[in-house]
C-alpha cells in the first residue's frame, strides 16, 4: 500500500480534518491523551476539525 508520490503533510491534514468533520458531523466529542505521539496526533487534528468548546 504506502503512500502516493509525493506525500504532502498538509494535504493529508486537510483530509484528516475534513474527514473528521464528516464523522463528527455536528456533535460534540471527548479527544483523549494517552501520552504517546499517536494519540497526541489524533488530539491536535481533531482540535483543528472541532475547534474549541
Amino acid at each position: 500500500m504506502g503512500c502516493k508520490m509525493p506525500f504532502s503533510p498538509d494535504k493529508f491534514i486537510q483530509n484528516s480534518v475534513a474527514e473528521i468533520k464528516k464523522t463528527i458531523g455536528g456533535e460534540k466529542a471527548i479527544i483523549g491523551l494517552s501520552g504517546g505521539v499517536d494519540s497526541f496526533t489524533a488530539a491536535i487534528l481533531a482540535s483543528k476539525a472541532l475547534g474549541k468548546g
